[in-house]
């Protein structure tokens, strides 16, 4: 392509985006030969207004959560924000941290790691291990998720940061990015310590991060596993898992099939404070569960609640949405030049361009008012973020955030009994002033 032909399709860019990124119908994406564009990480999200679609569960769980992976909506909430004991759950926080370095190279799950004494000081459920006991990381990670070993997992924190001081900074920057905003960790195994909280919310994305994983998900199905023999005892160790899916029950043989359970983590403390977080799958979707400060006895049926709640909301919604869903937010824009080779060209310019200023919604959230509470990724530069709606027509402008860094709004003016889809799009010179010189 000759320079000035690229300077033309610049300034036609120019023209469109300008045209795009000002229209109050929310128009962005453009139709590339009848196609809609189609992106790695979904930007727009679903929820019901409808109350009364399903009957909520009654939890008797003082914080409980079912949110579904892909959309990021919060299919059951209660208390979702509430600071509560993570318990046990925490160990979870505390090997996505190991698979993170594992990832990044500076660990295998063949690297022998050794106890401290800190590290053997705590309390049960632990291996017992002795100062100076050497275990692989592999061993570590199934104590950890399935005997719920504290002793191992404060040895699988002071492995990658030193200490429990130095690992605990870490647990919360690792927190932080993954849009944990009630938190705080201060062990690597959840002790219960002063100032160390979390809520449904939280665990439910630690538990989304963690779960991603393949090993993770093989180990917490696995029922029972011995450790190799160590440096300091000849014997092999048996651990079993502790999460209740994966065991008989008088209603149900086989939870763990029923409900396609692929990862989950126990959190004991009292008969009267205990958790149970689980992934399961259906349908093509994922479920993420937590349920915290629950009745031991309890935690399993409040579960098996949320999941069939979740399941049945979310086959009300595969009904619905066969008629329902809109197009993308502009579809169509300058679908006139899809035919010409330098059409094409410059619809996919326009595409890869407007894909900057769209923000992905983290969740949407059906507060107890009716209202309906979007909270998203920000945007580098952005300026403030218009927020559109749709209700199965095109996309209307419902409410604008002035300022960039702030990254959350809320719909008063839904209806009830309807399905609303929301996008949600960033506002800035800058934003396209940087795009265009990389075009």
């Amino acid at each position: 392509m000759s320079m000035k032909n690229k300077k033309t399709i610049r300034k036609m860019i120019a023209v469109l985006l300008l045209v795009c990124m000002t229209a109050g119908s929310g128009c962005v994406f453009a139709e590339t030969n009848g196609t809609k564009l189609e992106q790695e990480n979904p930007i727009n999200s679903v929820i019901s207004t409808d109350k009364d679609l399903i009957e909520e569960p009654k939890t008797n769980a003082d914080g409980a959560i079912a949110l579904c992976g892909e959309t990021g909506e919060v299919l059951y909430g209660k208390n979702i924000d509430e600071h509560l004991d993570p318990l046990s759950m925490t160990k979870v926080l505390t090997v996505y941290i190991v698979m993170k370095e594992i990832d990044a190279g500076r660990l295998t799950l063949d690297t022998k790691a050794t106890a401290t004494k800190e590290d053997c000081k705590v309390m049960e459920s632990k291996l017992y291990l002795q100062k100076g006991e050497q275990m692989p990381i592999r061993d570590l990670i199934y104590a950890t998720l399935l005997h719920s070993a504290n002793d191992a997992a404060a040895v699988l924190g002071s492995t990658v940061s030193g200490n429990k001081k130095e690992f605990a900074k870490r647990m919360n920057e690792e927190a932080k990015k993954l849009g944990c905003t009630n938190s705080k960790f201060t062990n690597a195994n959840g002790l219960i310590e002063g100032g160390n909280y979390s809520s449904p919310h939280d665990m439910a994305l630690i538990a989304q991060a963690c779960f991603q994983y393949d090993f993770v998900q093989e180990v917490c199905q696995t029922r029972r596993t011995k450790l190799a023999p160590t440096n300091k005892y000849d014997d092999e160790i048996t651990v079993t898992l502790t999460n209740p899916f994966f065991h008989k029950h008088k209603k149900l043989k086989k939870p763990w099939e029923t409900y396609n359970i692929k990862a989950g983590k126990t959190g004991t403390w009292e008969y009267d404070n205990a958790s149970l977080m689980e992934m399961a799958e259906y349908n093509g979707k994922t479920i993420y569960t937590v349920v915290m400060n629950d009745m031991l006895e309890d935690r399993y049926k409040d579960t098996l609640r949320l999941l069939n709640y979740s399941r049945a909301k979310l086959d009300y919604y595969d009904v619905l949405e066969a008629d329902t869903i809109p197009a993308d937010p502009g579809t169509g824009a300058v679908r006139e030049l899809s035919e010409s080779a330098p059409g094409q060209y410059l619809i996919n310019k326009v595409n890869q361009i407007a894909l900057h200023f769209a923000s992905h919604i983290k969740t949407t959230v059906l507060n107890q008012d009716g209202s309906v509470k979007l909270e998203w990724e920000p945007v580098k530069d952005a300026e403030g973020y218009r927020i559109f709606r749709s209700d199965g027509a095109d996309y209307e402008l419902v409410g604008e955030v002035k300022k960039g860094e702030e990254t959350a709004f809320t719909d008063t003016t839904v209806k009830e009994d309807e399905i609303y889809h929301y996008y949600v799009r960033a506002k800035g010179l800058k934003i396209m002033q940087n795009l265009l010189a990389q075009h």
